[in-house]
C-alpha cells in the first residue's frame, strides 16, 4: 500500500461519490485505506427522509462508526435502538448485528469511518447493484453473495 508523504486534504464537495438505492443515499469518500497507512476509511453519508432500514448485518472484518452532522439517522446496534443527531457518535463493533434508516422528514448527514477501510470496495459495488435494477432494489441474492466477498453477513 503506497502512502504519501504529507497531508491528504479532501474539500467540502470533493471526494469520490456513490449514490445507492436510487438516491437514498450519497457516500462522499474523503479518504480510504490508501490514505491512512491501512487504517481506516473516511466518508460522510447523506441519507434521503423516510429512507427505510437497510438488511440487518454483521461485519466480520472492520469495525464502524456514526458522527451526526446534520438531521437524524436511526442506528440499531444489537437490540438496541439509537438516534444520531448532530454531536452524536456511535461505534458499532465488528461481529454486532447493524443498521439504520432516516425516519425523519429531512435529509441526515453521518460522517462514517470503518476501520479497515477496505469495506467502502462493498459500498460501491453493493451501489452499482442497486442502481442497475429497474426497482432500484438489489437482487439479494446477488447481493448476499458480493457481501460475502467482503466479510458482510445479512441477518434475517
Amino acid at each position: 500500500m503506497a502512502v504519501q508523504a504529507g497531508a491528504h486534504v479532501v474539500g467540502p464537495g470533493e471526494g469520490k461519490r456513490v449514490s445507492g438505492r436510487v438516491g437514498g443515499y450519497v457516500l462522499e469518500t474523503k479518504a480510504t485505506d490508501d490514505h491512512t497507512c491501512g487504517a481506516y476509511a473516511f466518508q460522510e453519508m447523506t441519507v434521503a427522509p423516510g429512507f427505510p432500514w437497510i438488511p440487518p448485518h454483521i461485519h466480520r472484518n472492520e469495525d464502524e462508526a456514526l458522527y451526526g452532522l446534520e438531521g437524524e439517522v436511526a442506528v440499531r446496534v444489537g437490540g438496541e435502538t439509537h438516534m444520531v443527531r448532530p454531536g452524536t457518535y456511535v461505534f458499532m463493533p465488528r461481529d454486532v448485528v447493524h443498521t439504520f434508516s432516516n425516519p425523519g422528514a429531512v435529509p441526515a448527514k453521518v460522517v462514517v469511518i470503518s476501520s479497515p477501510g477496505a469495506v467502502i470496495g462493498y459500498f460501491e459495488e453493493a451501489a452499482a447493484l442497486t442502481n442497475a435494477s429497474l426497482t432500484g432494489r438489489p437482487d439479494m441474492e446477488q447481493l448476499a453473495a458480493l457481501a460475502r466477498r467482503y466479510g458482510i453477513e445479512f441477518v434475517g
